[in-house]
C-alpha cells in the first residue's frame, strides 16, 4: 500500500513538472508564426522585429551558465515555481507592450524563467533515475515537453490571425496561474541534497565550470548539437518571412509546418533510444549524424540543380533533418549529465548555455544578412552550407572524444 501511494505521489509530481516545462516553453514559442504581424503592429522593420529573438537567446544563454551551479545546490521544486512565476510576469509585460522596448523586457524575463525551468526539470528527472534508465526517462520527458513548441505555434498563429498576437501571451498567463498553485505541492517529492547552501561564491562557480570544461569531453561531444541549434535558430528567424512573404502562406499554415518539424524532433528520440539500448551511444550518434548530413547535402544539391528552393522540398528535407536533430539532442542531454558527475547542474547549464550561444549566433547571422538586403531564400542557402561544415566538424570531435572516454560515456 505504501509503495502504491508513493508511486501515485511521484506520478502527480512528474505531471506537474511536465506542465511547468510545457507552459514556460510555450511562452517562448507561441508567437513565432506572428512575428511579421507584431512588426506591423509596433511599426518596426524585419531586422528590429527579429532582434526580439536575438535578445531572448542571449538572456536564455546567460541564465543557463549562471544558474547551472545554483541548480546543483537548491531544491528543484523551488526553482520550478520561481521559473513559472517569472513566466507569468514576462507574459503580462509582453501582452501589454506599447512598443518593441517593453516587449523586449517582457521577453527577457521569459527567457530567464525558461532557463531556470528547463535546468530544474531535467535535473529533477535525473535525480529520480539511474544511469541506465536516464536516457529513456529524459527522452520520454522531452517528448511530452516538446508538445509546447508543437502546439504553441499552431495556437499562436490561429490566435494572431483571428484576434491579435498579444492574446498569445494572455493565454500563457491563463494557463500558468492554476499550475503555479498546484506546484506548491512539488516539494513533497524532492530528493534531499546534502550540499544545499546559501552562500554560492564566484570562486565555487568557476571551479565547477573548470572541472566540467577541462576534465570532461563535454564540449567535443556537444558540437554537433550546437551546429544544429545554430541552423535551427537561423531557420526560425527567417521562417515567417520565408514562408509568408516568399512562398505565399499565412501564419496559421506556418504554425502547422512547425507541428511537422517538431514531430520530426520527437520521432528522432525513438531510434536514438533503440540504438543506445541495443547497440551503443556511438552507433546512435553516427546514425543520427548521418541523417542530418545527408539531408543537408541534398538541400544544397537541390538548389544548385534547380536554382531555387521550393516549399515541398524544404518541408520534406527539413523534417527529415529534424529527426536526426531530435536523436542527437537527447543524446547530448544524457551525455552532459553523465560526464558532469557530481556537477550535473554545471554541466547541464554549460550544455544549454553553449546551445543558446549558437542559437543567438544563428539569429544574428540572419539579421546581418537581412541588413545586407539578402532575400530569405538566399539566407536559407547560406545557412544550409554552414550547417554542413559545422556538422562534419562535430562528428569528428565526437568520435575522437568517444574513443578516449568510452567507459565513462557508456
Amino acid at each position: 500500500m505504501e509503495s502504491t501511494v508513493t508511486n501515485k505521489s511521484f506520478l502527480r509530481s512528474w505531471i506537474l513538472v511536465v506542465c511547468v516545462a510545457l507552459i514556460v516553453r510555450a511562452a517562448g514559442n507561441i508567437f513565432l508564426p506572428s512575428i511579421s504581424y507584431m512588426a506591423a503592429d509596433l511599426n518596426v522593420d524585419e531586422a528590429e522585429a527579429t532582434s526580439n529573438l536575438n535578445l531572448y537567446y542571449i538572456i536564455l544563454a546567460i541564465s543557463y551558465i549562471a544558474l547551472g551551479p545554483i541548480c546543483d545546490r537548491y531544491q528543484k521544486s523551488k526553482l520550478l515555481r520561481l521559473g513559472l512565476l517569472g513566466c507569468i510576469v514576462g507574459c503580462v509585460l509582453s501582452a501589454l507592450a506599447p512598443n518593441i522596448s517593453i516587449l523586449n523586457i517582457g521577453r527577457s524575463i521569459q527567457a530567464l524563467s525558461a532557463g531556470v525551468t528547463m535546468l530544474s526539470s531535467q535535473l529533477w528527472i535525473s535525480e529520480h533515475s539511474d544511469k541506465k534508465s536516464m536516457m529513456g526517462q529524459l527522452a520520454w520527458f522531452s517528448m511530452v515537453a516538446a508538445l509546447a513548441p508543437l502546439l504553441a505555434p499552431v495556437l499562436g498563429g490561429c490566435i494572431a490571425d483571428w484576434l491579435s498576437w498579444r492574446y498569445d501571451f494572455w493565454l500563457i498567463v491563463l494557463l500558468s496561474i492554476p499550475v503555479y498553485i498546484l506546484a506548491l505541492d512539488l516539494k513533497k517529492a524532492d530528493v534531499p541534497i546534502g550540499k544545499e547552501q546559501k552562500n554560492i561564491t564566484l570562486q565555487s562557480i568557476l571551479g565547477n565550470y573548470k572541472e566540467v570544461l577541462l576534465h570532461s569531453p563535454l564540449e567535443k561531444m556537444s558540437f554537433s548539437v550546437q551546429s544544429l541549434y545554430w541552423g535551427q535558430s537561423c531557420f526560425i528567424t527567417i521562417s515567417s518571412f520565408l514562408f509568408i512573404n516568399e512562398m505565399g502562406i499565412n501564419a496559421t499554415q506556418v504554425g502547422l509546418l512547425n507541428v511537422l518539424f517538431v514531430c520530426g524532433l520527437i520521432l528522432g528520440r525513438f531510434p536514438a533510444m533503440y540504438l543506445q539500448k541495443h547497440y551503443s551511444i556511438r552507433v546512435a550518434f553516427v546514425v543520427n549524424s548521418a541523417l542530418t548530413l545527408i539531408t543537408t547535402v541534398t538541400m544544397l544539391a537541390y538548389y544548385f540543380i534547380y536554382g531555387s528552393h521550393t516549399l515541398v522540398e524544404i518541408i520534406l528535407l527539413y523534417s527529415l533533418q529534424c529527426i536526426g536533430f531530435g536523436g542527437l539532442s537527447i543524446l547530448g542531454i544524457r551525455n552532459c549529465i553523465v560526464v558532469g558527475k557530481e556537477n550535473k547542474g554545471s554541466a547541464t547549464g554549460y550544455y544549454h548555455f553553449s546551445n543558446q550561444v549558437f542559437s543567438w549566433l544563428g539569429v544574428a547571422f540572419a539579421q546581418y544578412l537581412y541588413r545586407l538586403d539578402f532575400s530569405s531564400v538566399d539566407i536559407f542557402q547560406w545557412m544550409t552550407g554552414i550547417v554542413l561544415v559545422l556538422s562534419l566538424m562535430g562528428t569528428f570531435f565526437f568520435l575522437r572524444a568517444y574513443s578516449c572516454y568510452k567507459s565513462l560515456i557508456e
